[in-house]
């Protein structure tokens, strides 16, 4: 080991919080660790200084142990590897940039007697703009809407298609089952309000009916992604909005179904109008890095975010009110020990976040100390 370097694989990324750090593997998601932040200085240190070197930097023992111990873990979960000055001075970087061929990578198209009248026009410009997924929020009242539905997906460029429909009597098990048979890219189909619950490869019943504007945006753990392509869009894009389209149930078009502001209705402007307009695309690049809070977040990089649901609608900048994590005590709402933001003396206003660094570390100290 000696003269030897410890370099991160380049696809093991180090995202540091306020008070806690992950190491995201982007090709093994499974592999991902929090780390102690103490942590991220020692791995930095080992990209310019052989890794002996820097344990015997420290003044004793045990922190030397404790190093040494930080290096056995990250070669364990190989994280990284040991490698010589010349293998170090020729070590490729990972490409930040985030480029697709689509103008449109997924879409969300509410549909209903209103609107179903222009889905065949819906569904020809979403082709057009090469748009890759799609998700219906179905409120039809008769089989032949759905079939003629599903027979004009047929033919379509969508990768993916989610359905999530109202309960009629006419969606039966057997109709969904062979909508999906005739077309595979149907990965899911959601019924709201059904009278039991049930749930296969193809669908899901369920008993709770669905509010397709408010049961948006929810964020929570069971939703974070960890891969390259997602790793990548949010290190420029906001990784929900960003060359996202939708139409609401009175077929306005917006960015996302769930808020107030639109660009238009489907019935007297194109898609693609839309879309060129400068304001729509705003919100495309609110990525989590400027946002207040989740910028001291260690799972911003994974989060899908939200935009439509943010504690200052004046403020495009504000958290998602719909998240429950704290990242300056590293609890979650309902766990032991969860304070508010208020409570740990961070406070946000029209102008600025405040921070009260001193008692958040006082907090810290109560709450993991050993």
């Amino acid at each position: 080991m000696k003269n030897k370097f410890f370099l991160l694989f380049e696809d093991c990324r180090i995202v540091e919080g306020y008070t806690n750090a992950i190491i995201y593997d982007l090709n093994r998601s499974a592999n991902s660790n929090h780390i102690p932040k103490s942590l991220v200085p020692f791995i930095e240190k080992c990209k310019s200084i052989p890794v002996l070197d820097v344990i015997n930097s420290y003044e004793n023992v045990e922190e030397q142990q404790i190093a040494q111990e930080y290096l056995d873990f990250l070669l364990e979960r190989e994280f990284g590897f040991l490698a010589d000055s010349h293998v170090k001075d020729q070590m490729g970087k990972l490409n930040l940039d985030y480029e697709t061929a689509s103008t449109v990578q997924n879409a969300i198209i509410c549909c209903n007697d209103h609107t179903f009248k222009n889905i065949n026009s819906i569904i020809s410009q979403l082709n057009e703009l090469l748009c890759e997924d799609i998700e219906f929020r179905c409120v039809i009242k008769s089989e032949e809407n759905f079939n003629a539905l599903c027979n004009l997906l047929n033919d379509s460029v969508f990768q993916t298609i989610i359905f999530r429909m109202d309960y009629e009597e006419f969606l039966t098990e057997k109709l969904i089952e062979n909508c999906s048979l005739q077309n595979p890219r149907i990965s899911h189909t959601f019924v709201y309000g059904a009278p039991v619950f049930k749930e296969t490869e193809q669908f899901t019943f369920l008993t709770d009916k669905a509010d397709y504007y408010n049961d948006c945006g929810k964020i929570n753990k069971d939703k974070f992604v960890i891969n390259q392509p997602f790793y990548l869009e949010s290190q420029s894009c906001n990784t929900c909005l960003h060359k996202k389209i939708s139409i609401d149930f009175e077929g306005n078009i917006k960015n996302c179904p769930s808020m107030h502001h639109d660009h238009g209705c489907i019935k007297d402007k194109s898609l693609v109008a839309a879309i060129d307009e400068p304001k729509f695309k705003t919100a495309w690049f609110i990525k989590k890095d400027e946002i207040e809070i989740c910028s001291d977040c260690e799972f911003r990089h994974m989060c899908l975010d939200c935009r439509a649901f943010i504690d200052n609608p004046e403020n495009p900048y504000s958290r998602p009110s719909t998240c429950g994590y704290n990242p300056y005590i590293g609890k979650w709402l309902g766990e032991a020990g969860y304070k508010s933001f208020e409570e740990c003396g961070v406070i946000s206003n029209e102008q600025s976040l405040s921070i009260d660094h001193d008692k958040i570390a006082s907090l810290n100290e109560e709450l993991w100390a050993e």
